[in-house]
C-alpha cells in the first residue's frame, strides 16, 4: 500500500521558506463531465440500474391480394440493459510523526496529512480518467515476449488496444500489476512495477519473472495487495465501461451492460476499422452512417494529440492567411494551436485528451451518457472516524471509495474510427 513517513515526506519539509509546494502532477478529468448524472433518488439502494430498451419492431404487416390472408401477428421486442455499479477503493498510511512535524506552516510547504488527502484523492480522480476512454476490462498493457528470469519484461498494446507504441503508457512507477495468462482465466504472477524505460516498451519489476509467470500476450492489471492470490480480487473486468467499450461493435465489449451485441446488432456503434491514411470522406462516412442508425449525430470527435495531427495536417491545403491590415503575416499552426480553442469537423468540436486510445477517433453523442455514482467518491467515515490507528503502531490509515458506472444507452448514433496512421510521440504522463 502507498504509505508516507518521514524519509518520504522530507523533500515537503521545509529547510528554507519559499513560496508554495508545487503541482508537478496530471490531475485533471474533462471527459466524466460530459456524463449526465442520474438522479440517485430512482435507484438509491440498488447495485444495479436496470430499465428496459426498445430493440425491435412488430412485424405483423404486408400488403396482399382482395381476399387474401392478413399478416401474422408479430410482437415488439424489448432487452433489459443493466448497468452494475462497479467498486474501487483507495487508502493512504502516514505516520503520526510525519503529521506532528508538518502540522504549522513554518514546518512544511503544505500539512502531511492533507496532501496526503488530496494526492490520494487527485490520484484516484487522475486514473478515471484513464477509465472513462477505456472498454471496462482494467487491462493496462499486454506482455509482449514471454519472461526470460529477470525483473524486467518487454509491453505493447497500451490499454490492450492493439499497437507497439508505448505500451507502458498506463502503467506508473510504484504500481502493484497482476499478471494473467493471454485469456485472462488465470492470474500468474503479482509484482510492483520499479522503472519504466523512456521509449515506454519495458518496465522493471521488485522480482523476476519466468515464462510461465508473464507469459505472451498476457494481460497486465492493477492489483490491490500482494497479499491476495486469486484473479477474482484484482481490478480485471471490474472497471466502469469507458467510451472504447460503449463505443464500440463487439469488438472489445460484445455483452455490453447485459446486452449481446451479437444477438442484437442495434446495440453496436458505427466502427470503421483499419482506416489507414485518414481522409475527410471516411471522417463523413461516420456522420452519415451515425445518421441513417442512430437518427443522430456525434456531438463531439475526441481523439489522441497525434490522431488530431492526422486531422490538422488534412486541413493545411485549404488554410489561407489573411492580413488584418498592413503587411500580410503568414502564420502557421492553429487558433490556440488548436487545444486552447477547439479545431472542428462540420461544426462537430474535436476534442483532444492525453489519455484516448492512439490511432482512434470516437464520435461521441452525449445526449444518451449517463453516469452512476453512489457515492462518485467520498472518504469512509460511516463509523464517525475518517482516520483509523493501525494497531500497535502511531500510525493512521484513511479509505476513498467510489461506487460508480458509465453508459450510454444508444450507441448507434455514435461512430468509431480505428487503426488511423499517426506519428506518435512517445510521452509518458505521470
Amino acid at each position: 500500500m502507498p504509505q508516507t513517513d518521514t524519509s518520504s515526506y522530507s523533500a515537503a519539509l521545509k529547510m528554507v521558506f519559499g513560496p508554495k509546494l508545487i503541482e508537478e502532477l496530471v490531475t485533471t478529468c474533462p471527459l466524466v463531465t460530459r456524463y449526465e448524472k442520474a438522479d440517485m433518488l430512482t435507484w438509491e439502494g440498488r447495485d444495479t440500474i436496470e430499465y428496459p430498451l426498445h430493440v425491435g419492431r412488430n412485424q405483423g404487416f404486408a400488403y396482399g391480394r382482395e381476399r387474401g390472408p392478413i399478416s401474422v401477428a408479430g410482437a415488439e421486442e424489448f432487452v433489459s440493459f443493466k448497468v452494475p455499479l462497479m467498486t474501487g477503493w483507495g487508502r493512504l498510511n502516514i505516520s503520526g510523526k510525519v503529521i506532528k512535524v508538518s502540522q504549522s506552516s513554518k514546518g512544511a510547504w503544505k500539512r502531511s496529512l492533507q496532501n496526503a488527502y488530496d494526492g490520494l484523492r487527485m490520484a484516484f480522480l487522475r486514473d478515471k480518467n484513464r477509465i472513462l476512454f477505456g472498454d471496462g476490462r482494467g487491462v493496462l498493457a499486454l506482455v509482449n515476449v514471454a519472461g526470460i528470469d529477470t525483473a524486467a519484461i518487454t509491453v505493447d498494446s497500451p490499454g490492450g488496444v492493439t499497437g507497439t507504441v508505448n505500451g507502458a503508457r498506463y502503467l506508473q512507477k510504484g504500481m502493484l500489476i497482476g499478471i494473467s495468462n493471454a485469456a485472462g482465466t488465470a492470474l500468474t504472477a503479482v509484482r510492483t512495477i520499479t522503472s519504466i524505460s523512456a521509449a515506454g516498451t519495458s518496465i522493471g519489476l521488485d522480482q523476476p519473472v519466468s515464462a510461465t509467470q508473464a507469459p505472451d500476450n498476457g494481460f497486465i492489471f492493477r492489483f490491490p495487495d500482494p497479499s491476495a492470490t486469486t484473479l477474482a480480487d484484482s481490478a480485471l473486468f471490474k472497471e466502469p465501461v469507458g467510451l472504447l467499450g460503449q463505443i464500440d461493435d463487439g469488438t472489445f465489449l460484445n455483452n455490453y451492460m447485459n446486452v449481446n451485441r451479437t444477438a442484437f446488432p442495434v446495440m453496436k456503434a458505427n466502427v470503421f476499422s483499419s482506416v489507414g491514411a485518414l481522409n475527410l470522406d471516411t471522417m463523413q462516412q461516420g456522420f452519415d452512417v451515425a445518421s441513417q442508425l442512430g437518427e443522430e449525430m456525434p456531438t463531439e470527435l475526441w481523439a489522441h494529440h497525434s490522431t488530431r495531427r492526422a486531422y490538422l495536417a488534412l486541413l493545411v491545403a485549404n488554410r489561407r492567411y489573411l492580413s488584418s491590415g498592413g503587411a500580410n503575416k503568414h502564420d502557421g499552426g492553429f487558433a490556440g494551436n488548436a487545444i486552447d480553442t477547439d479545431i472542428e469537423f462540420g461544426g462537430v468540436p474535436f476534442k483532444v485528451d492525453r489519455d484516448c486510445p492512439y490511432s482512434t477517433i470516437l464520435g461521441a453523442n452525449w445526449s444518451h451518457a449517463m453516469r452512476y455514482e453512489n457515492p462518485a467518491g467520498e472518504w469512509i467515515e460511516d463509523d464517525g472516524n475518517l482516520l483509523r490507528m493501525v494497531p500497535d503502531q502511531d500510525t493512521f490509515e484513511a479509505v476513498w471509495r467510489s461506487y460508480d458506472n458509465y453508459a450510454m444507452d444508444r450507441v448507434n448514433g455514435c461512430f468509431r474510427l480505428d487503426g488511423i496512421n499517426t506519428n506518435v510521440v512517445v510521452a509518458h504522463v505521470l
